[in-house]
């Protein structure tokens, strides 16, 4: 048995014995969350309105979160394209408090803010926002549903050729990219659904069957590769606009450092971020992969290089966050 083989199986035995130990503290938390009603474990709870409203039929759930209840400039642009777009953005913020003068930011591209406090990260933010459209809104009156977090700077490129993928492709759900770790998903960080999907029971029934985790393993685990595998088991058709499998056609001989991921299956937002940028357009880099680098991508330092080929924009509102973050830091 080759090393490389073995340091997988390695790797996969340790997943599964730490995803054990530690689900062993969060389950039974979940399911003690999960018998009461979501107002209970949300506290703070607060609206407030923006000034946008969608000209086209789809719905944004914007998940986001700040340490320093900032709504910074990368966000801004985010938001502004989507509203571009058409979409009808309800910005769900988990900061510990919202600022007035940041919501003036973000009121031209917004038509709801939700402030919760509470457990569940970014799936948490979408649980808030899905149960006040299922009591205050018309699923009928849409065609699309976006689930959408502030984890990524972009977009690199217009959006045009996203949307126009997603409504114009078989499939019933849609995600930017997929991935292959542990099971195939699609990244959670921008999801699609078609009204096919969100108006139907198997779609409420997910939701409704939903726990709040507070840790992220968990958290991936249960949701973001559960939701794929659910939809795919009750029969939806679920892709994305870069396929994992596509992406690896871009890995060729040329590419030494890429060549483990013909062989097992990385998280290509991290691993092969520059080939989705400029093989696939993606139109989204991980804010994790710039600031963080958790998995020490060796080539992560050339992303100003590659930005600014196709928006100098967005690589100087990510230097202005980076160095944000970094004094922060101090």
């Amino acid at each position: 048995m080759k090393l490389s083989t073995l340091k997988f199986l390695f790797k996969r035995l340790w997943y599964e014995i730490y995803m054990f130990f530690y689900t062993i503290v969060d389950y039974p938390l979940a399911y003690f969350y999960r018998l009461f009603p979501y107002r209970y474990f949300i506290r703070g709870l607060a609206y407030g309105y923006g000034e946008a409203k969608g000209e086209r039929r789809i719905l944004c759930l914007f998940a986001h979160y700040h340490r320093a209840s900032l709504i910074l400039e990368d966000v801004v642009y985010y938001l502004k394209h989507l509203h571009g777009q058409g979409c009808e953005i309800i910005f769900l913020s988990n900061s510990k408090r919202l600022i007035n003068s940041e919501l003036e930011k973000i009121k031209p591209y917004v038509s709801l803010i939700i402030h919760r406090r509470g457990r569940g990260v970014d799936f948490g933010s979408w649980y808030v926002g899905w149960k006040y459209v299922k009591e205050h809104l018309n699923l009928g009156d849409y065609e699309l549903l976006l689930l959408v977090n502030d984890s990524v700077y972009g977009p690199i490129f217009s959006l045009d050729k996203l949307f126009k993928f997603i409504q114009e492709s078989n499939y019933d759900v849609v995600g930017v990219t997929s991935s292959l770790e542990v099971k195939y998903h699609l990244q959670s960080y921008f999801l699609a659904f078609k009204r096919n999907v969100f108006n139907s029971s198997y779609f409420h029934k997910f939701w409704k069957r939903y726990r709040f985790f507070q840790k992220k393993r968990a958290v991936v685990e249960k949701y973001e590769i559960g939701l794929s595998q659910y939809l795919l088991k009750v029969g939806y058709r679920v892709g994305a606009y870069c396929e994992y499998i596509d992406l690896l056609r871009f890995v060729t001989k040329r590419h030494h450092s890429y060549q483990h991921t013909l062989y097992h299956p990385v998280n290509p937002t991290h691993h092969l971020w520059d080939l989705l940028i400029e093989k696939m357009e993606c139109p989204f880099l991980k804010k994790e992969l710039i600031l963080i680098n958790p998995s020490r991508i060796p080539n992560v330092n050339q992303w100003p290089t590659i930005i600014s080929k196709y928006n100098s924009l967005l690589k100087d509102i990510i230097l202005e966050h980076i160095k944000y973050a970094r004094l922060r830091e101090r």
